[in-house]
């Protein structure tokens, strides 16, 4: 295949035909691969050495096309990125803070932007890594990166890191300050219910620990299906803790043909979850729009 040539780039996202991964320069020698290196092993004394000399200096501010997606066919989405942006990432993608605190640095001390730097790749990252304490390093130096947009529906860190089950980064952004009752961009969606409420998300998580710390910041059980998800999914002890606050065991949630929590524990067969329901009062002879009980389901749900 042609490789591409400086005469090629162009200076907003675009596709090109490349034999380079991505996170690879996508024309000419990467000036920036030592800096990349240690920022991505985490060698906060080599970084600090390199940057002591001018010429990587230069090097980190600089922005060369980078490859940030790759299809089987070769074809290769790239745009200028620059090293710092770069380095940042990889440190926060493997979850050390020191080197992301010195890259920061860096950064105030050549007057460069946090907002240029501090990405959706970088938060990503650092959410899908579970990395507490790069969210402590990213604010210490901008306390807004808590409200910085990060999903494809304008969703900010807490509501992914609590989709994406990471209790350590959600105990982070919370002691650092971000809103669980707004945890998407004010005006673009409603706090939702099953499978799109922060309560929902957090139900779904192995144990109590992630609704227990949003309890504690008064976020609401009405209204979010947190009991008909915990439910759901089997998660007996979230339902001790939801039902224990007060969850209402009744509750319809919209959409869902008036299902109650336990229509949703006999749509996946979870007959632990219906018994602990049954224990706390719920009805087994509720019906749901379609006039079907949570035992009809269940039996429904053991011969399909």
């Amino acid at each position: 295949m042609a490789e591409p040539t400086m005469a090629d780039l162009k200076d907003i996202p675009a596709l090109y035909t490349s034999s380079r991964g991505v996170g690879d320069v996508l024309v000419g020698q990467d000036a920036a691969r030592r800096l990349i290196e240690a920022s991505s092993s985490g060698n906060d004394t080599a970084l600090w050495s390199l940057l002591s000399q001018p010429q990587y200096v230069t090097t980190m501010l600089d922005k060369p096309h980078v490859i940030y997606s790759k299809d089987p066919r070769g074809q290769v989405l790239a745009r200028p990125i620059s090293n710092l942006e770069r380095a940042l990432t990889v440190a926060a993608q493997n979850g050390h803070a020191t080197v992301v605190a010195t890259l920061l640095a860096f950064a105030t001390e050549h007057s460069v932007e946090l907002s240029d730097v501090i990405t959706r790749a970088v938060i990503n990252k650092t959410i899908d890594g579970g990395h507490a304490a790069i969210f402590e390093a990213l604010a210490a130096a901008d306390p807004n990166v808590i409200n910085i947009r990060v999903g494809h529906g304008h969703e900010r860190p807490l509501y992914e890191a609590v989709r994406r089950r990471k209790p350590d980064v959600v105990a982070a952004l919370l002691e650092l300050g971000a809103d669980p009752l707004h945890p998407v961009a004010p005006g673009y969606r409603e706090l939702g219910n099953f499978r799109s409420s922060l309560m929902s998300f957090a139900a779904m998580n192995e144990g109590p620990r992630t609704t227990t710390m949003l309890l504690e910041r008064g976020t609401p059980i009405k209204g979010t299906a947190a009991l008909h998800t915990a439910a759901r999914f089997g998660q007996l002890d979230t339902m001790r803790l939801l039902m224990h606050h007060g969850a209402d065991l009744e509750e319809n949630v919209p959409g869902w043909k008036g299902w109650t929590p336990m229509h949703f524990a006999a749509s996946t067969g979870k007959v632990d979850a219906m018994k602990l329901l049954e224990q706390h009062g719920a009805r087994k002879d509720s019906k749901d729009e379609d006039g079907k009980t949570p035992a009809q389901l269940l039996e429904e749900q053991n011969t399909a």
